[in-house]
């Protein structure tokens, strides 16, 4: 492990943050964000991320410099190294499970004079300061220590933050304003989806819908649905189902304006997906379901967070089973047991005991 490079603080202007996963993934990225420009406060931070919509959790980040979204593969890396030898960067930061070889020469041509990751397969070459890659380990705790080792040394890492602003927030409130209700109404919030690419982590639909039926007569609650409008079928079915009792959120906010929607949830319900990271970083009460996934490495973030599983022997399998084949595929002779075998029970369970620990019940 390579963790003798030196940098005086005060000379780096500009750090530049590779992540090339999700919106959930860049969240998890956002604590070691905040220890870097702890140690380095005359930086600016620049940011390099897959057209996920990931931007949005960072494009009001107030030391921003550059935001670039890699749109067009076939156009990047030209665009990219244009665009980024202009600011200049000193240290590139490649956030954990990131491709080691893709990002690595994204550092490395970026011309960042410290090049920070994790350092297997190509990141042993292509990255002069590193950790161990660790997959049985959160990607928090990967960032936050990728960051200590660049000479970060806060005692407790900062939560996880998404950057929103007050024309977020007073959308938010206009939106349940016009809620059906009374004036004291209060609202859980469901994702009932995981993303249009990614079914294979959803729970039945079948049983969030009657979760969601028992959780609005025990709790005296109505449902704000959250998705995608890649979601909008599945939470069109979702609403039906439930009636004058759920609110549709899905495709008609954008990501802030979801997150700022999360704040007013007593506790958010989801499969594995970035709204439930979202929410995580909202400090809302969160009960995730997690199938194929892992719950150690990917889990929500929180004081009052709770991940529900079924133990199988073969989970967490995704994502050596889509590196392996190609695509995800599940090789249990019960399929998907992993998820199938969630009940209802177990998950009102959960619902019940975080709602009484945090006295919303």
């Amino acid at each position: 492990m390579k963790t003798d490079f030196s940098m005086e603080p005060l000379s780096v202007k500009n750090i530049l943050f590779i992540s090339l996963g999700g919106i959930g993934n860049l969240i998890f990225l956002t604590p070691a964000i905040a220890m870097l420009c702890e140690t380095f406060p005359n930086a600016r931070v620049s940011f390099f991320l897959t057209a996920s919509g990931a931007g949005d959790i960072v494009k009001h980040h107030p030391r921003l410099n550059l935001l670039y979204e890699m749109k067009r593969p076939d156009r990047t890396l030209l665009k990219f190294i244009k665009t980024v030898r202009r600011i200049k960067p000193e240290i590139a930061f490649v956030a954990t499970g990131t491709n080691p070889l893709k990002s690595g020469l994204f550092s490395l041509l970026a011309g960042a004079r410290c090049r920070i990751g994790e350092q297997f397969g190509a990141g042993r070459v292509l990255y002069n300061v590193g950790i161990p890659y660790r997959f049985h380990q959160h990607e928090i705790v990967s960032n936050v220590q990728i960051a200590k080792a660049m000479g970060c040394n806060s005692m407790v890492a900062p939560s996880c933050t998404i950057w929103s602003t007050q024309t977020d927030a007073d959308f938010a409130l206009k939106f349940l304003s016009g809620v059906h209700g009374r004036a004291e109404q209060r609202f859980i919030g469901i994702h009932p989806g995981s993303g249009g690419n990614m079914q294979f982590k959803r729970w039945n639909i079948d049983r969030f819908i009657e979760v969601s039926k028992r959780i609005v007569r025990l709790y005296d609650v109505k449902i704000l649905v959250f998705g995608g409008k890649d979601e909008s079928a599945l939470g069109a079915a979702f609403c039906d189902a439930l009636g004058n009792d759920a609110v549709p959120c899905m495709g008609a906010t954008t990501i802030l304006q979801s997150f700022e929607l999360m704040k007013h949830c007593i506790l958010f319900l989801s499969n594995d997906s970035s709204p439930l990271h979202m929410a995580a970083a909202a400090g809302i009460p969160a009960v995730a379901i997690f199938g194929p996934t892992s719950d150690i490495r990917t889990g929500p973030s929180g004081m009052h967070c709770r991940s529900v599983i079924h133990p199988v022997p073969c989970r967490p399998c995704y994502p050596a089973t889509r590196q392996r084949s190609g695509f995800f595929n599940c090789h249990n002779r019960d399929r998907f047991a992993c998820l199938t075998h969630i009940t209802v029970e177990s998950v009102l369970e959960q619902i019940d005991s975080l709602l009484k620990e945090t006295g919303r019940a």
